[in-house]
């Protein structure tokens, strides 16, 4: 089963608000999974060729040097030269989008000028990488603190730069680094503020659309903007979400809400339609996206201008689906198994108990039988 494994060919994949290309792919009996950081397929293919050749070349590198009874890592490098030869191998421009390789420029030269570009690489030791990710929060690379959310990113830089460092040879062993983990936040959206957002978004129809269907299905972000309408079966009223962020297919069912509104975007195309079309499209006819767009400006209007929770956001969607699953009564598992959680520890930081709940929790409503009452019961 192993040997299977380690000859499966390259899989490609998009994570849940990402939209470059993920790669899981062997070489030499070893597993990697990369982003590729390439927009499309074709391009992402490329560059996983492009990956192989190079850790195949730097593999026989390090045999030819053991051949030699050469021992230890490379000659010392400064964390300057590193930084060069990541940008000149590992983010190729002609792979990826410009704007990636922009922006993980800037936080891979953040990460050389705080450390010290001439400062040899073995340098950076666990310690100054704690004291690093401390920093992070005091000041990024505009100047201002960041939250964990905005520090998570470049600690990925940086770690990635050392295990291709440990690749190549510079290092012996790569510097424990570990990731913020995002505070919970206090928002909570219920029901009725959904209907808000639904008659302010009333002038913006493709927005309307996309509120319709998160707070209707409790997706990921990356889901509904992925859908296509392949993986739509309004006859047996399921939807099917591929390689989602657990690296699994999803089918959930069709709630009347949903089902008006994809029946109303089909009746739009002409037959047949192609199982690759997108379902939610942008007022100028494109697959719909949030991120780094005007739809993105037009939903923070939205939530100015409603009497909602100043810092929703679009994930808030999926928690509010959750929680009012759970008011309805539907059972855990059937929650947990439709919104893709693995874990039940997963499953319970997405339902939240209302004040509502609450204020009927005190009046009476689920109060536990006194004995006297049980008494008069069985009498």
């Amino acid at each position: 089963m192993g040997a299977r494994r380690r000859t499966a060919p390259c899989r490609f994949y998009r994570q849940p608000r990402s939209p470059y290309w993920m790669a899981d792919f062997w070489i030499e009996g070893a597993r990697h999974r990369e982003s590729t950081g390439c927009i499309s397929e074709r391009d992402a293919r490329a560059w996983v060729e492009s990956r192989k050749a190079t850790m195949i070349a730097e593999q026989v590198r390090h045999e030819e040097r053991a051949r030699l009874g050469v021992a230890g890592p490379d000659p010392i490098m400064t964390i300057g030269q590193v930084a060069e030869e990541v940008k000149r191998d590992y983010l190729p421009v002609e792979l990826r989008s410009p704007r990636y390789v922009r922006l993980e420029s800037r936080r891979l030269d953040f990460v050389v000028e705080w450390f010290g570009k001439e400062k040899p690489l073995t340098s950076i030791t666990t310690k100054r990488v704690a004291e690093f990710r401390a920093a992070l929060l005091q000041r990024g690379p505009g100047g201002a603190p960041l939250s964990t959310g905005g520090a998570n990113p470049i600690l990925a830089r940086l770690a990635n730069m050392l295990h291709l460092a440990c690749e190549w040879g510079y290092l012996d062993a790569c510097p424990v680094l570990h990731k913020f983990t995002p505070k919970m936040k206090a928002v909570r959206l219920t029901r009725a503020h959904a209907d808000q957002l639904l008659v302010f978004a009333a002038a913006r129809p493709s927005l309307l659309d996309a509120i319709t269907f998160a707070a209707g299905t409790g997706c990921r972000l990356g889901e509904l903007e992925f859908l296509r309408w392949g993986e739509v079966d309004l006859s047996s009223g399921t939807i099917t979400f591929r390689d989602t962020k657990n690296g699994e297919d999803r089918v959930i069912g069709i709630l009347p809400d949903v089902r008006k509104l994809l029946e109303r975007l089909r009746a739009k195309i002409p037959l047949p339609i192609p199982a690759d079309a997108p379902v939610l499209r942008s007022a100028e006819g494109c697959a719909w996206r949030l991120q780094g767009g005007i739809e993105r400006r037009h939903f923070q209007d939205l939530v100015k201008k409603s009497a909602i929770p100043q810092e929703t956001t679009w994930h808030d969607f999926r928690h509010m689906f959750s929680t009012w699953a759970r008011s309805q009564g539907w059972p855990r598992d059937v929650i947990k198994k439709w919104m893709g959680h693995k874990t039940d520890q997963a499953a319970a930081r997405y339902s939240h108990v209302s004040t509502e709940e609450l204020l009927e929790a005190a009046a009476g409503r689920w109060a536990r039988p006194t004995p006297s009452a049980m008494s008069q019961a069985t009498g």
